[in-house]
């Protein structure tokens, strides 16, 4: 089955060092016309997932690394975005905001074998559409 993932990313000042960078708000998976929203944070048990996606985000939009951090809101270490400059870690509560300007950014065709049926089927079972 051929899926898409779009990504959208949104321009945000970093709360710890002031630079401006970009995060990665929303991700769009696209299977045959179904249409599953999720954020970085969902990927938390889906690292290779996050991998993918992280390796083909193009330098040029600005966004820090994608990857595991401390947070200390949620007491627990999870995928989050980061700062372009000093890494600081782009929680959810940055992502929801930064979502009033986000813009579709770019659209990946995955390896089909990378398990996003999995995290779809994961998504779709959860309360609230979300994983973490």
């Amino acid at each position: 089955m051929d899926v898409a993932i779009n990504i959208f990313v949104a321009p945000s000042q970093c709360w710890s060092c002031g630079a401006e960078t970009s995060i990665v708000t929303n991700l769009m998976i696209d299977r045959a016309g179904e249409r599953t929203e999720f954020c970085v944070g969902d990927l938390t048990d889906y690292r290779e997932l996050a991998g993918e996606i992280a390796i083909r985000i193009p330098p040029e939009l600005g966004v820090g690394a994608i990857k595991m951090r401390s947070s200390a809101t949620m007491g627990r270490a999870y995928m989050s975005n980061g700062c372009a400059h000093c890494d600081a870690i782009f929680g959810m509560h940055y992502e929801i905001h930064a979502r009033y300007d986000e813009r579709h950014a770019f659209t990946i065709s995955p390896s089909p074998a990378a398990g996003w049926a999995d995290l779809v089927e994961a998504l779709n079972a959860s309360d609230d559409g979300h994983l973490i």
